[in-house]
C-alpha cells in the first residue's frame, strides 16, 4: 500500500537531482526516503527510480508521477473549496451597544456564542447615530440601547434597568455632600464629557435641556474609562456615567460615586431589531444568552 507522502516523494524526485534533495523537500532523512521508495517499489513490483547511471524516474516512475500530479491537483482543489465554504459560512453580526452592555454584559456570553458559532465575526460599535434607519436597512443587526428608535417598524424589548450616577474627585464639593444629589446642582460644575458619537453624551445633553441648562465641558474623551481616570486623577470636573462602570472603576480610581435623585436616573435598556424573527441564528442566540445571563445575575 502507498500513501500521499509516497506520491509527494515521487514528485520531488522528478524535480531534483539527488534523492537527498528530494528527501529534504519531503522533510525526511535520506535513509527514510530510500526505505519508503524501496517499500513502494516492492508493493508495485516495479523499479521507479534509476539509482545509477543518472538519477531520475524510470518509465514506470513517470507513469506513477502522472497519478501523483493528478491527486495533488485534486487535493489543491479540495482545499480551495474548503476555504471558499469556510468564507461562505463566516457570518457577521453587526451590533450597536452602550459601553455598559459591552463591558458589563457581553463578555459573559461571547465565549459561548463563538463556541456555538465558530465562524462568526462580530462588529461592535457604540455609535447609535441614525439607529432606526440603520436597523431597517440592515446595516446593523441588533442594538442594545437606552434610546430605542421611535418607529413602529422597530421591535424594542426592555432587558435591563441601569442607574446613571455622578462621579466626582474625592476632594470635589459635590463629593463632600451627603446622600444623593439633584442633577440641577451638578450642572453648576464643569464636566468631563464624552465625544459626540457616544450615547451617554447625547443623553446628558437631552437631560440638560430639560433643566434649561447647557453642561459646561472642560474636556471630552472617547470612553467611560477615560472619564473615570481623568475625574479621579485631575481637577478637570465631574462626569455622568452608568453606575456599573463607575462602581468598577471606583475600586482603582479615587472617585466618589453620587446617586442622582431625579427619576430619570434609572433607565431601561432595550434590545432593538428590525424584526426579531428575521435575525440570523447567531443573532437570536446572542439575545437568548444575554437574557439568560441577566436572569442569573
Amino acid at each position: 500500500m502507498y500513501d500521499f507522502l509516497d506520491l509527494k516523494l515521487i514528485r520531488y524526485i522528478s524535480e531534483e537531482q539527488t534523492l537527498t534533495a528530494a528527501a529534504e523537500r519531503a522533510r525526511m532523512t535520506t535513509a527514510a526516503a530510500s526505505q519508503r521508495l524501496s517499500r513502494l517499489e516492492n508493493y508495485l513490483n516495479e523499479k521507479l527510480v534509476f539509482r545509477s547511471g543518472g538519477f531520475g524516474l524510470t518509465p514506470a516512475g513517470r507513469l506513477l508521477l502522472v497519478t501523483a500530479d493528478r491527486i495533488a491537483e485534486e487535493i489543491d482543489n479540495l482545499e480551495d473549496k474548503l476555504r471558499t465554504d469556510r468564507a461562505t459560512r463566516m457570518e457577521q453580526l453587526r451590533i450597536v451597544c452602550s459601553d455598559s452592555t459591552l463591558i458589563d454584559d457581553l463578555p459573559f456570553v461571547l465565549d459561548e456564542l463563538i463556541s456555538d458559532f465558530p465562524y462568526l465575526r462580530l462588529d461592535i460599535t457604540s455609535d447609535d447615530t441614525g439607529l432606526g434607519q440603520r436597523l431597517l436597512d440592515q446595516s446593523i443587526d441588533i442594538a442594545f440601547t437606552a434610546r430605542p428608535p421611535r418607529s413602529p417598524e422597530i421591535e424594542a424589548t426592555a432587558y435591563k434597568s441601569e442607574r446613571a450616577c455622578i462621579i466626582a474627585p474625592l476632594t470635589h464639593a459635590l463629593a463632600q455632600k451627603g446622600g444623593p444629589v439633584e442633577f440641577e446642582d451638578a450642572l453648576q460644575y464643569e464636566f468631563v464629557g464624552l465625544n459626540d458619537d457616544r450615547p451617554m453624551k447625547g443623553f446628558l445633553d437631552a437631560i440638560s435641556i430639560q433643566h434649561a441648562r447647557t453642561p459646561r465641558y472642560r474636556i471630552r474623551v472617547s470612553s467611560i474609562e477615560a472619564q473615570c481616570i481623568l475625574v479621579g486623577r485631575t481637577n478637570l470636573g465631574i462626569a455622568l456615567t452608568p453606575e456599573g462602570p463607575a462602581i468598577r472603576h471606583a475600586r482603582t480610581q479615587p472617585i466618589q460615586i453620587k446617586r442622582i435623585s431625579d427619576a430619570w436616573a434609572t433607565r431601561e435598556h432595550f434590545i432593538c431589531t428590525a424584526e426579531r424573527n428575521r435575525l440570523s441564528d447567531a443573532g437570536r442566540h446572542l439575545i437568548h444568552l444575554l437574557e439568560k445571563h441577566l436572569t442569573r445575575r
